[in-house]
């Protein structure tokens, strides 16, 4: 799990292993925003999601591990 880089931490970022899925949540309400990703070994998809970080720019990178063994970085879209 992360917080977004902003002061607040508006957002918590969550990396659902079972779905292979993102979760994007309002941090004060847990209210879940947004959702991106499913199983698979393309671009977007995940194969055990596992580590969740962002960076101070708002990259996110989610790495996988077991057969996926990776890290995918998704930019913040305005």
């Amino acid at each position: 799990m992360a917080f977004s880089p902003d002061e607040a931490q508006r957002y918590l970022y969550v990396m659902n292993g079972r779905n292979e899925q993102v979760h994007v949540l309002d941090h004060q309400s847990g209210e879940i925003l947004s959702t991106f990703g499913r199983p698979g070994h393309q671009a977007g998809n995940f194969t055990h999601g596992h580590t969740i970080a962002v960076d101070s720019v708002g990259n996110m990178y989610v790495a996988e591990t077991a057969t996926g063994r990776r890290v995918q970085k998704f930019r913040p879209v305005n």
